[in-house]
């Protein structure tokens, strides 16, 4: 009887926070694209985290490119036709799928020449070979790298032409035998901005959080008499051991903005050549080259939509840093890019940005963006 109790008094703990000096705060987390969703509500509302996590869910059902099901079977969106489904019938015929996913799929087509091509949702296939190097290795013998780079001699760059699109019929049928669609880049912050539009706009809430896995964040109104602080890991401080202060680059002031991080410290590992020069192995790989890039740790941006917020950094992170500066330029969206010598490049002002410091050591390695000729 006690543990019930104490069970009972931690999930209300959990789901309010605090109510006391006139702040409000109700936070609830759960599962849903492959991270953990947190949603704060700085204000008092009936449903408003039933109706995110059903956003959530929807998309994740239907962007899922690794299985049938992202649902349980009692989910209302069990065995709804997904990307997954697309991809196993590539060369095989249409299928017929929810008008949300025509939806996104068209907006992600527009997206890849809106950022030059560098946002591509055909490089399922060739990210999967990355992800199984960094997968089943600690460190990438050379031996496999070159394997890799040879079992992708025959693949171009996607020709997302070959995404045929039926909207009368609402079916999608992929042309192509070496695409595989990934919509990993914009999903979140798909259904990260439907979800700030859903509680701000249908449940008439102006003051929250909502943390999609920290790589897609969408903020409202902080609490009443309180401020936000979004923080920025370093992905090179390990443990105790930081480069930057407290292992964080620093952190975003403020709320009503929408915040997005692409970086390669998931899902990688080095590889070395023969003289010690290393380069890493991870997810984020270029349409052009089909090779993982390395110009940067990690590119957070911030601006006022989820969406393109999200497609961007990936396309960013894949530039050079000169290319990548001109279009966040051009697109007026706020910038922090973790370099790959250590350097941190932003165009936040010292009141929207506290950078911190290095108080570590830096042990320079011999880094280099390009390997050996093969």
């Amino acid at each position: 009887m006690k543990k019930k109790i104490f069970s009972m008094f931690i999930l209300i703990s959990a789901l309010v926070s605090l109510i006391s000096c006139g702040t409000y705060i109700e936070e609830k987390s759960f599962n849903a694209m492959g991270t953990v969703i947190t949603v704060q509500l700085y204000e008092k509302s009936k449903g408003a985290f039933e109706g995110v996590k059903d956003i959530f869910s929807l998309y994740s059902q239907l962007t899922s490119s690794h299985r049938r099901n992202e649902v349980d079977e009692n989910s209302p969106y069990y065995n709804l036709n997904n990307i997954y489904v697309i991809n196993e019938n590539r060369k095989v015929g249409p299928i017929e799928v929810r008008e949300e996913l025509i939806e996104l799929l068209e907006l992600s087509i527009g997206l890849n020449e809106e950022t030059n091509g560098y946002f591509n949702i055909g490089l399922g296939e060739v990210t999967a070979v990355w992800k199984t190097l960094a997968h089943n290795y600690l460190v990438v013998p050379k031996e496999a790298y070159v394997a890799a780079l040879d079992s992708l001699s025959t693949y171009t760059t996607p020709d997302l032409n070959k995404v045929i699109i039926n909207k009368e019929n609402n079916t999608v049928y992929l042309d192509d035998d070496k695409m595989l669609l990934d919509l990993g880049a914009i999903a979140k912050g798909y259904a990260t901005q439907l979800a700030y539009d859903y509680l701000k706009e249908e449940k008439g809430i102006k003051r929250f959080k909502i943390n999609a896995g920290s790589s897609s964040i969408a903020i409202g109104l902080p609490p009443k008499g309180k401020s936000i602080k979004t923080y920025i890991k370093d992905d090179n401080s390990i443990g105790e051991k930081y480069l930057y202060k407290d292992g964080m680059l620093g952190y975003i002031v403020g709320g009503n903005k929408h915040i997005a991080t692409s970086g390669s410290a998931q899902q990688s590992v080095n590889v070395y050549d023969d003289e010690g020069y290393y380069t890493k192995i991870h997810h984020l790989v270029s349409p052009f080259t089909l090779e993982p890039v390395n110009t940067f740790y990690k590119v957070t941006l911030v601006g006022d939509d989820s969406i393109l917020l999200d497609v961007y950094t990936t396309a960013v992170f894949l530039m050079t840093d000169e290319d990548a500066i001109s279009f966040l330029e051009e697109h007026d969206i706020g910038y922090i890019l973790y370099l790959f010598d250590y350097s941190i490049v932003t165009n936040l002002s010292e009141e929207d940005f506290v950078q911190y410091e290095i108080v570590g050591e830096i042990k320079w390695q011999k880094k280099s963006p390009k390997f050996w000729e093969t």
